[in-house]
């Protein structure tokens, strides 16, 4: 039973909603011994009392429920022949001061009665002198009727303590009875359904009230406190498209769900998924303040037996919410995103071994290596391993010394090196290059004085938009200084009282992405006894120096001790660095500024490889790469139903083969459409190329790496980069991080958990990355790992272990990825996985946005706590083929809106819980799917469930959850292998 539902007697918008239980009198009953005092009626939830000798009140123990029947059973058994009069009835209740009793009205129907008889007592038949009143019942009193409301069947009857219906039993000595009903009781006003239409905001349980919206004046709910209030009944019809839409405004950011319960004609919940059944989530930036609404819409359709149902909105934090405008309305079939079909023969496509049309992957890895010669070693910069002094500095020179080089291999002997400071690479042909992983280990630790400048921005860098986190022992000073050039940049006195803020993942978050800034003196939520205080850049940047820079920290402790540390940084204050930052950052440059974009001149359709730009004004001769880019929400977002609040739903990189003025030849076709008139356009791409990181293992001890949330090693705007033999240990966040990439490679390595797997990126795969290949891979206790984020297209990750983590294809729109020869351990959330094996992100989810079409799961073994696979929306034409999935819970597959024309072929299903089918689907769209040769261990023996939708099926075959099944065979172990296989062969080249 659902927490908001539990609420039996709730102030709602003003409104006191009466409750009641059910009472049910067995009198004259001469059947019953006398005298013994004992009461011979046993039931569970309810309270016996007797009517004078011969007479006994049977009455609920918790009040009746106005939109759910309840189903009460009684027993008793008679001690001597005879008979009672069955009496329906309501509670006797008088307020005080009142002069009559209220009517409390109850509602009964299926009666049923066994070791007796009992005549009519579903209610269908009607006394043929008073179609109000029940044939084979007598009324007592007056208001006792019949009526078309019923749990089984057409009708029921209404009945109140002074207006009763009546039947006598006759029963027999020592046979027991058995007397079962279904009761529930009339709503009040608040309480009543509603109609599809505008919804009203009265009748709304949970802590609630009606408020103007501030800068709007319309009145609207303001929930309270409470984490979850839902909406009074809504009647809806079975297997019909709806859509609901609403306005809220927040005070600040603010993120909740919203969510849809539906209910059968007898008010019972219908089954839905465990996560995000018709659900949203809704997050509002800080710079949406300025905005007087935001509108929102949900698509939905309803399941076949569905009657009516309710909204639930879910608060995450204490902020204050308006929420006004509800309105429900039946739809027609919805405009969609049509999938593009597979066609033989184009340059995206290929027959598979099996006969299926998969897309090309052949493209995956790197396009070209061109490796560096030159040998810089570490140690002749001053990076030395075991002298227990900062090597970051030494390295940075190295890489500085190669970088002017024009290529170089920064060269690590065997040993530990330690990192004070971060290493910033942006030259091409860098190799950082270790003894292997185990000899060689870079280790990044808080230093013993406990004092750290942190600045969020890659390598020792401070720009015009670099903040600066101070850490220090906070309990051990009174005071703390910022200093440069002897002169304070800060100077804060530390309160002896301070205490530890309580943790919020949710805060936590909103901080991690920029909508929180922290500022003065706060405690590190990582260590209790760190303190921590935030500088933003305009609070300290101007009085700073362009060029080498040096800053002290400075604690004053209780005796007037001093302790301090001086960190060395390299100012640039017309630099607007990117957020993200790493021990070992390797950066190439992208132009994202409005003032860099070149519109298309023309469309960009699905497999075409010609630009027509109208600027290029960006385009220098050096220039091999750019981006193409789609503005977010416009008419495609709308067919994909995707209100994207960050991000972007189309952004690819490509490698230009030709150009002809302002007429370019990409060397790989688009994947996704481009329109002008949409505004689509490029922007000029200088991606770091040809360098690498192989042969170590890099650590990040203390638990204050938390705070820092440093990925070990990242690679932003890049191609043809490599990240091999490695082994990363407890990351700050991502442990080998690829974004905005072109043909990268990660292999050969093992990623051993983060610091701050909750609610933050600890996760491994790629991101805007195209052409991507990973490969031999082993993770531990991750959030997201494998993962493909925000646009991610022609990418392959194979042949590799993941322990404790989910496989995402986690937002913006990514297609035409492989996922292979995979083996997902185990979906725990101890790390925030979302339990599902492999995981597509919902069409409705306005923070990360929808995945798209065409995505390959082949040959893959995976054990999650929830369903094998979340198809969130979008996803049509998935191959789902070959693989081998446990569940413990859930269906085998969810579909959500447009997930149609998928193959579902040679898997095997093992679902532990028997009440759901292999697949729950939830729109009517969602057709022509193949389901052919799936083995399905447990289950409810059904293939589909929730929605009805058409689809093929055939060779399928369902068997007990303890049974045997052997396991899927693949026509080829790997897809990808044999794709590069068949292309170098028709080629004639060797692979």
């Amino acid at each position: 039973m659902r927490t908001g539902f539990l609420l039996l007697a709730v102030l709602t918008a003003g409104i006191l909603c009466a409750a009641h239980p059910f009472r049910v009198d067995l009198r004259n009953a001469d059947c019953f011994a006398e005298g013994n005092g004992t009461v011979p009626i046993s039931g569970e939830n309810i309270r016996v009392g007797r009517i004078g000798k011969n007479g006994f009140t049977i009455e609920g123990a918790t009040p009746l429920r106005a939109d759910r029947w309840s189903r009460t059973t009684v027993t008793f058994t008679p001690a001597r022949d005879g008979s009672f009069d069955l009496w329906l009835r309501g509670p006797w209740r008088k307020p005080k001061g009142a002069k009559e009793i209220e009517r409390l009205e109850v509602i009964y129907d299926r009666l049923e009665l066994s070791g007796a008889t009992l005549q009519n007592g579903d209610f269908e038949s009607a006394s043929a002198a008073d179609p109000t009143l029940p044939e084979h019942w007598r009324r007592v009193g007056k208001g006792a009727v019949r009526l078309g409301n019923a749990v089984s069947g057409q009708f029921g009857a209404k009945v109140w303590h002074d207006g009763t219906l009546a039947q006598k039993i006759a029963v027999k000595a020592g046979v027991p009875v058995t007397l079962s009903f279904s009761a529930r009781r009339e709503p009040d006003e608040a309480e009543k359904p509603v109609s599809v239409g505008a919804i009203p905001l009265t009748g709304w349980s949970g802590e609630t009230s009606l408020q103007p919206v501030p800068k709007a004046g319309v009145e609207a709910l303001l929930p309270g406190k409470g984490k979850l209030f839902c909406s009074r009944q809504i009647l809806v019809k079975p297997s019909t498209r709806y859509q609901l839409s609403f306005c809220y405004y927040s005070e600040r950011s603010n993120l909740f769900y919203l969510e849809l319960e539906e209910y059968d004609r007898t008010g019972r919940p219908l089954p839905r998924t465990d996560w995000m059944r018709h659900r949203d989530t809704f997050l509002r930036p800080d710079l949406s303040l300025r905005k007087t609404e935001l509108q929102m819409e949900l698509p939905f359709d309803t399941q076949p037996e569905c009657a009516s149902l309710r909204i639930e909105i879910r608060k995450l934090s204490a902020a204050k919410v308006w929420f006004w405008d509800f309105q429900l309305k039946a739809e027609k079939p919805r405009r969609l995103l049509e999938p593009e079909p597979f066609q033989p023969g184009d340059s995206l496509s290929m027959r598979g071994p099996d006969g299926i049309f998969y897309p090309d992957f052949t493209r995956a890895g790197v396009s070209e290596r061109r490796p560096p010669k030159t040998v810089f070693a570490a140690r002749d910069f001053g990076a030395l391993p075991g002298d227990d002094r900062d090597d970051a500095a030494g390295i940075q020179k190295a890489v500085d010394a190669a970088a002017k080089n024009g290529e170089g291999i920064i060269q690590l002997e065997a040993g530990e090196y330690w990192l004070d400071g971060k290493v910033y690479i942006t030259a091409d042909r860098i190799v950082i290059r270790g003894a292997g992983r185990g000899k060689t280990r870079l280790v990044s630790r808080p230093r013993p004085s406990g004092l750290q400048i942190m600045n969020f921005a890659p390598g020792n860098r401070i720009g015009g938009n670099t903040r600066l986190e101070l850490y220090f022992p906070w309990k051990k000073c009174t005071a703390v200084s910022l200093l440069f050039d002897g002169k304070e940049l800060g100077h804060w006195e530390i309160p002896a009282a301070a205490e530890a803020e309580k943790f919020d993942s949710t805060e936590a978050y909103l901080k991690s992405v920029g909508f929180r800034k922290d500022r003065g003196f706060s405690v590190s939520q990582a260590d209790p006894a760190v303190g921590r205080i935030v500088l933003q850049p305009q609070e300290y940047l101007s009085k700073l120096p362009a060029g080498p820079c040096r800053l002290i920290l400075k604690t004053t402790g209780y005796q007037g001790e001093a302790v301090q540390e001086t960190f060395d940084f390299q100012v640039t204050p017309a630099q607007r660095y990117t957020k993200e930052h790493s021990l070992l950052h390797f950066e190439g440059n992208e132009f994202t500024a409005t003032t860099s974009r070149m519109p298309l001149a023309a469309d960009v359709k699905r497999g075409e490889v010609e630009v027509k730009l109208a600027s290029d004004h960006r385009l220098t001769p050096e220039c091999e790469y750019i981006f193409l880019n789609a503005p977010v929400n416009t008419e495609w977002d709308k067919l994909a139903h995707t209100p994207l609040a960050w991000g972007k739903m189309r952004r690819n990189a490509f490698r230009i083969l030709r150009r002809e003025g302002k007429k370019l030849t990409l060397a790989a076709p688009s994947r996704v459409p481009y329109f002008a008139a949409e505004g689509a356009f490029s922007t000029a791409f200088f991606p770091i190329r040809f360098c690498a990181a192989e042969g170590f293992t890099i650590e990040q001890q203390g638990k204050i790496q938390r705070d820092f949330q440093l990925n070990a090693i990242s690679f932003q705007a890049a191609a043809d980069c490599e990240a091999r033999n490695l082994e990363v240990v407890k990351a700050g966040v991502w442990p080998v991080r690829f974004s905005h990439v072109i043909h990268c490679v990660f292999a050969d390595s093992v990623l051993r958990g983060a610091h701050f797997p909750r609610s933050l990126l600890s996760y491994a795969g790629f991101e805007y990355g195209t052409h991507c290949l990973m490969e031999r891979i082993e993770t531990f206790d991750l959030r997201h790992a494998p993962l493909l984020n925000w646009c991610c297209s022609g990418c392959v990750i194979r042949d590799s272990v993941f322990h404790n983590s989910d496989a995402q294809f986690h937002s913006g729109y990514c297609l035409e990825n492989l996922i292979e020869q995979c083996r997902i351990i185990e979906t725990t959330g101890k790390f925030s996985s979302y339990g599902f094996a492999f995981y597509s992100t919902p069409f409705n989810d306005g923070m990360h946005g929808s995945c798209g079409p065409r995505n390959v799961i082949y040959n893959c073994d995976a054990r999650s706590r929830r369903s094998s696979i979340y198809l969130g929306g979008n996803n049509f034409q998935w191959r789902i083929v070959y693989n081998r999935f446990l569940a413990d819970s859930g269906p085998g597959i969810i579909a959500r809106l447009n997930c149609g024309d998928n193959i579902v072929r040679g898997n095997v299903f093992t679902l532990k819980d028997t009440a759901w089918p292999l697949l729950f689907n939830e729109y009517l769209e969602n057709s022509g799917s193949e389901f052919v040769n799936n083995t399905i261990l447990g289950g409810n023996g059904k293939l589909q469930g929730g929605v009805a939708a058409e689809f093929q099926q055939s060779g399928n075959r369902f068997l007990p959850v303890n049974s045997t099944a052997p396991a899927p065979t693949a026509p080829v172990p790997s897809l990808y292998l044999w794709q590069k296989e068949q292309k170098a062969a028709s080629a004639g080249v060797q692979p």
